[in-house]
């Protein structure tokens, strides 16, 4: 307990310490562009290039059009969870042992059963809930393509390139899901767009609407056929 409270205090001074740095950062470049309020979203996002690989992506061409609100507080969470569950199973032989001592086998097995489920289970859930939210989006301008960053299980990046045809809008959108990319569910907050027409070229509401009123071929076919069926009665007539 005590190394999962000091990993917490870690990484809350280290969140912290960015957020200052991310500060002085946008007080530097308002200095220097005369306090143009205009131009301060651009000087706060400059904290999403500060690592090597948002840096390699900036050299090829690839920049940065979206970051979710939510992605820290996911990364902190699933690191927590993923900390907590190994801490309760390599403990297990430990505790097991000192409570063998007892005698009382049968609620020493239950408990430890019991533990090691929500162990194992927690990090699953909580993992079923979060993969589906989108931690960040670059574009490709020279491939004209998007990149789309999302959490595996253990916290690490996955990636899908994907073009805007590739995007799917289900008429009815499940739990956490307003998209589906290459048949991945997916969450888009458009909030979290720098550019709003990226997210409406993404989301396909720059294609005509498609009012889809059905087709009316076989009521077509069953005017011709009832028009024959009445010339032919007549003429038999």
């Amino acid at each position: 307990m005590t190394l999962i409270l000091r990993a917490c205090v870690s990484a809350q001074k280290r969140f912290l310490h960015e957020d200052f740095s991310n500060f002085g950062r946008v007080l530097t470049y308002a200095a220097h562009n005369n306090c143009n309020a205009k131009r301060f979203p651009v000087a706060c996002n400059v904290r999403h290039f500060s690592t090597k690989d948002q840096d390699e992506k900036a050299a090829k061409g690839i920049s940065e059009i979206y970051y979710g609100n939510l992605t820290k507080q996911i990364w902190g969470l699933k690191i927590f969870s993923l900390v907590t569950s190994a801490s309760g199973l390599f403990s297990q032989p430990f505790f097991y042992t000192k409570a063998m001592e007892s005698g009382n086998t049968g609620v020493v097995i239950g408990i430890f059963a019991a533990v090691g489920f929500f162990a194992v289970s927690t990090p699953i859930l909580l993992h079923l809930v979060t993969k589906k939210y989108v931690t960040h989006i670059y574009y490709d301008a020279n491939k004209d393509k998007y990149i789309v960053n999302t959490y595996s299980l253990f916290v690490r990046k996955k990636e899908i390139e994907f073009t805007p045809e590739d995007v799917v809008v289900p008429d009815i959108t499940g739990m956490f899901t307003n998209c589906i990319i290459k048949g991945t569910p997916l969450f888009l907050a458009q909030d979290c767009f720098y550019n709003f027409s990226h997210y409406i070229k993404i989301m396909g509401y720059d294609k005509p609407i498609d009012f889809k009123l059905g087709d009316n071929s076989n009521s077509v076919d069953r005017t011709v056929a009832t028009d024959t069926e009445c010339k032919s009665h007549t003429n038999n007539k």
